[in-house]
């Protein structure tokens, strides 16, 4: 790899001394680095190349300082041009990072090396309109929810045109594998392996006695989600919680598994339950 880009999270100052440290060590051994202008306000380190364009599009891969906020961020970005991410985590629990600030040398060293598995996972597309080429990727989830009104909201769902639920809820997750461990989990969702091909419906907080469990449906289906209700009602879609768009009532949206592929920088050979023991029940 002779071109590495840099992305970190700006609001978490540890990462900048570890960022420079990487372009530093990068630097000396003739790697280019590449990051963006508002990154580099932030590390000002006259070795790294300031090109969004290059970062996101051309890069061979990119070193990501941050927790999985970051990380989501970062993907959605490059995953259209299936460059590879490698997640350092300065985060909380850190399921996508997981690389420890403690290994960073044997992480460049082995990344140099190309001695890493690549693992490919499943993303989410969201189109508001059909008429539109506008669509929204998620890798975590997309979630349908009433915004800032504390009512809840009725959503005629479809899966592949036959009506499944007509759920009254505050709102419906729908994740994938990866997302799964997010915030379907913490609303009563299913854990899913992230290889598999999966879409998980989660209602949150449903008003009812019956349909208050998930439904897990095969990722080849298409789903469709009305939010039925009178005009001066308001509902949100929210794109792995970091992007959010008003949405029209009586409007559908379509779901349903993108081509992209998020491309992930694995170590470690089937950690996923070694990750779910430590970082969600805290044992060591």
């Amino acid at each position: 790899m002779k071109n590495i880009g840099i992305f970190l999270n700006t609001m978490k100052e540890n990462s900048y001394s570890y960022g420079n440290y990487i372009i530093d060590k990068l630097f000396d051994i003739d790697v280019n680095t590449f990051t963006t202008e508002e990154i580099n306000a932030k590390l000002k380190n006259e070795k790294v190349r300031v090109d969004d364009q290059y970062l996101f599009e051309k890069c061979d891969c990119i070193i990501v300082l941050g927790g999985d906020g970051t990380i989501l961020t970062a993907v959605r970005k490059c995953s259209y041009h299936q460059i590879p991410v490698i997640g350092i985590n300065f985060g909380k629990i850190g399921f996508l990072t997981e690389v420890e600030e403690k290994d960073i040398d044997s992480t460049l060293e082995r990344l140099l090396c190309n001695d890493f598995t690549l693992e490919k996972r499943m993303m989410l597309e969201l189109k508001l309109d059909e008429s539109s080429d506008v669509n929204y990727l998620a890798l975590n989830d997309i979630v349908v929810s009433r915004g800032p009104d504390s009512r809840i909201i009725t959503m005629d769902t479809y899966v592949n045109g036959q009506l499944i639920e007509e759920y009254r809820a505050d709102g419906l997750i729908l994740s994938t594998p990866t997302g799964s461990t997010a915030y379907s989990l913490a609303a009563g969702g299913p854990i899913v392996e992230p290889d598999n091909n999966v879409i998980v419906l989660t209602p949150i907080c449903p008003h009812s006695l019956h349909n208050n469990r998930s439904i897990i449906i095969n990722g080849s289906n298409q789903v469709e989600v009305i939010v039925v209700g009178k005009g001066d009602e308001t509902s949100v879609a929210s794109v792995d919680g970091q992007i959010f768009i008003n949405i029209e009532i009586n409007k559908k949206l379509t779901i349903k598994k993108s081509p992209i592929k998020a491309h992930l920088i694995k170590f470690k050979k089937n950690e996923f339950f070694d990750i779910l023991r430590h970082k969600l029940s805290h044992q060591k």
